[in-house]
């Protein structure tokens, strides 16, 4: 009876920790939306949407730049939330958040892996904290893999 208790707790302090450490990113990641000082290259994707009154110049106006048009696309429509690249941060933050939380929902991977992946430079920084358009990438890989066993069922 005492050995069915403590598992219990384990397993309840493993489901917390499971919660809590995407928590804890999501809400790191939302401090450095709010104080993070846009680079000239995130800018320059603002930059882009913000001159763009149609979708016609969107596609122009992305053209030298050599970044995806689905990046240029997702900022486009999200410019006018707070009329500032706030918006564009806010944006960038959803979409990293939901793949941070996809990873930990479905990967097969342990706790500790989890954990040091998940606040590794290139997921935290890269990914998550500087706005450019390799969160798109990013959350497409993750939600791939994350149904990609499902084919077989």
């Amino acid at each position: 009876m005492e050995i069915k208790k403590i598992n219990q707790i384990k397993y309840l302090d493993k489901n917390i920790s499971e919660i809590f450490l995407p928590l804890l990113f999501v809400i790191i990641g939302l401090f450095a939306v709010f104080n993070h000082s846009l680079w000239r290259d995130e800018m320059q994707g603002w930059l882009v949407a913000w001159q763009s009154n149609s979708l016609i110049d969107l596609w122009k106006n992305n053209a030298p730049s050599g970044h995806p048009v689905l990046w240029s696309l997702l900022v486009y429509f999200s410019k006018n939330i707070t009329g500032t690249p706030l918006s564009m941060q806010l944006m960038h933050w959803l979409l990293g958040s939901s793949a941070i939380v996809i990873f930990w929902k479905y990967s097969p991977f342990n706790f500790t892996t989890k954990a040091l992946f998940t606040f590794g430079y290139y997921p935290f920084w890269e990914y998550f904290v500087i706005c450019r358009h390799y969160v798109i990438a990013e959350l497409i890989i993750f939600i791939f893999c994350s149904i990609y066993n499902l084919k077989e069922k």
